[in-house]
């Protein structure tokens, strides 16, 4: 653990950042201001450590900003339509700060906040706050903790903790935007991701709040069932995709039971950085960084829209208000807690020398071809299974292949119906699948 100053706020006031780590050499700041995390910092493959997640290196910047990067939210996260809600017969109205409806608790949210140090130790850190009643115009004196720590499996935990002495609203998360292939490395559409979710909380227009409805996503560009890019489908002619200019979306999280799960993954091929995400929060809010905007981080670093996404365990947004969702008010004197984990990986892929037959696809019409073939010249050896655990099926991932495949042999000028033969082979250092159709070598698409 060190303590160090990271600079002052725009009034004067001193803010400290302090470092904590495990044995593997992962390293977290964390500063006074908001509780925000600034930096998150673990080796990737090539051995190179990257910090993946967006930041400031002064006060000023994060209070002038409106991004939100890294710090708490409280002490409710998302929406609030209409920036006004009722709890026990009384209307309470809170500050309008995003398309008339309340976001993230107004401008005097947690995010703002000088908080308190309580414990500390090399791995570990709990911070604190008070606020009063009526602070945020929400009701009741709440007292507040979160702890993060990092444990020798490379796990970023936090946990939140509150109490209030009235009944209020409590829904707390954490706005780090993760890039992991390093925080200055620019756009994040090409990294992948999957989020174990069947349903997703639909919004009525540009405003973003919910429909109240429970939609699936079968069938839709909010499907990341199977693993994806993230800006594969981004840009689709969806009607929820134009409202939010991209992903800004909470999915329900496919819950077996009550404890820890596992919520969502994502991968980077560059860097070989992966991270789980397992929570016991019923939502996740996907934001892909729609709204960053041109503007300059940590060490001259340039970001813009869609550097970081942001993967916010969460209540449904706007659920104070919408009977059809869980409810986030807490009654005076129970404790409110919740906790999420962001798990980090390096993925080595494995190499074996046996050819799957799933990997053998025919076009629509083709006879029927048994087996898989490899010129001696031409072989390659396949990633481990393990690649493709998180598709929850082989056949899943390569019909996602070979629709790309067939979109690039389209664009190319050629007729999808005259393929007779498409032999896939998978490069494990890289994760891309080169294609051979009708014998001829016709290039190469990601695996996922």
């Amino acid at each position: 653990m060190t303590k160090t100053l990271f600079g002052t706020t725009l009034e004067g006031a001193e803010i400290l950042k302090y470092t904590i780590k495990n044995k593997n050499g992962m390293e977290a700041d964390i500063i006074t201001l908001g509780a925000t995390v600034v930096s998150l910092r673990i080796a990737g493959r090539d051995g190179r450590v990257r910090d993946v997640v967006l930041g400031y290196d002064t006060p000023a910047e994060y209070q002038t900003h409106t991004c939100y990067f890294g710090a708490v939210i409280g002490r409710n996260s998302n929406r609030i339509g209409g920036a006004a809600f009722k709890l026990d017969e009384k209307e309470y109205q809170l500050e309008q700060n995003d398309n008339e409806n309340n976001l993230h608790s107004g401008s005097k949210g947690f995010h703002a906040v000088i908080w308190e140090v309580e414990q500390k130790t090399d791995d570990a850190i709990t911070l604190s706050c008070v606020s009063k009643d009526g602070e945020q115009d929400f009701p009741g004196n709440m007292t507040v903790k979160v702890t993060y720590m990092l444990t020798d499996d490379n796990e970023f935990s936090i946990s939140y903790e509150a109490v209030s002495d009235a009944d209020t609203v409590a829904n707390m998360t954490n706005h780090c935007y993760f890039n992991l292939n390093g925080h200055e490395s620019g756009k994040i559409e090409n990294q992948l991701l999957q989020i174990f979710a069947s349903y997703y909380n639909p919004v009525a227009d540009e405003k973003a709040i919910p429909t109240g409805e429970i939609s699936s996503v079968a069938g839709t560009p909010m499907d990341f069932n199977c693993m994806k890019e993230i800006g594969r489908d981004i840009n689709d002619d969806d009607e929820q995709l134009k409202y939010v200019g991209g992903y800004d979306h909470n999915y329900v999280i496919d819950r077996i039971g009550d404890g820890m799960e596992l919520a969502a993954v994502a991968k980077c091929r560059e860097s070989g950085i992966s991270m789980e995400v397992y929570t016991d929060c019923i939502g996740v809010q996907l934001y892909a960084g729609n709204f960053i905007g041109d503007q300059i981080g940590k060490g001259g670093a340039v970001y813009g829209d869609r550097h970081g996404f942001c993967l916010e365990t969460q209540y449904f947004p706007n659920a104070v208000n919408e009977k059809n969702f869980a409810s986030p008010i807490l009654r005076a004197g129970e404790i409110y807690e919740t906790d999420t984990i962001y798990r980090f990986m390096v993925e080595e892929p494995e190499e074996l020398t046996k050819m799957a037959p799933d990997l053998m696809t025919e076009a629509p019409g083709s006879e029927a071809i048994s087996g898989v073939s490899m010129a001696a010249e031409t072989e390659q050896t396949l990633a481990a299974p393990d690649i493709c655990i998180q598709y929850r099926s082989l056949e899943s991932s390569m019909d996602q292949v070979v629709e790309k495949i067939h979109r690039q042999y389209a664009q190319s000028g050629e007729d999808v119906s005259d393929i007779q033969k498409l032999q896939l082979y998978v490069k494990p250092e890289d994760l891309t699948v080169y294609y051979v159709i009708n014998e001829d070598f016709m290039g190469s698409v990601p695996l996922f």
